[in-house]
């Protein structure tokens, strides 16, 4: 049996409308397209930290006295989630004397101003080390160099 030319060409549109239908339907709709992968979240994070003050200078502070240590924190793709600072005495153990971090929503710089009481069980005439800490997600975490303050009675 053959088709009739008029059956033949309902049988052509059909398909061709069937088949406009599944290509372009699929890709003429607003749907989310892939982003691909965010360079940035591959990176390990590049922190940088700093203590600010007080001044590397030496002058002696009170036993009982407040030091306000200010550290500035950056990490350049936007990952910097807390930042902190550490007191430890001067000399072979390195005792923590003091710590305090704080964390926030995720930034690319900083800075933040802790006070720092020297506890009056330490003796006068010490060194206490400073080190100002920065946080970023998945525990990566990095510590300055040390700043020294000096205690007097």
């Amino acid at each position: 049996m053959r088709a009739t030319p008029e059956g033949l060409s309902t049988k052509v549109t059909a398909l061709l409308a069937a088949a406009a239908l599944a290509v372009g339907g699929s890709s003429c709709g607003d749907r989310d397209r892939p982003t691909g992968i965010d360079e940035g979240a591959l990176r390990a994070p590049r922190l940088q930290v700093s203590i600010l003050s007080p001044p590397d200078d030496n002058a002696p502070h009170a036993i009982g006295s407040t030091v306000p240590v200010r550290v500035h924190a950056a990490e350049a793709s936007g990952r910097l989630v807390g930042v902190g600072f550490e007191a430890r005495v001067n000399g072979s153990g390195m005792a923590l004397v003091d710590s305090m971090q704080i964390g926030f929503a995720p930034t690319v710089d900083t800075a933040v101003t802790f006070n720092f009481v020297i506890p009056d069980t330490l003796t006068a005439r010490i060194q206490i080390n400073l080190y100002g800490v920065a946080l970023a997600p998945g525990g990566a975490r990095l510590r300055s160099d040390d700043h020294a303050i000096s205690t007097i009675d």
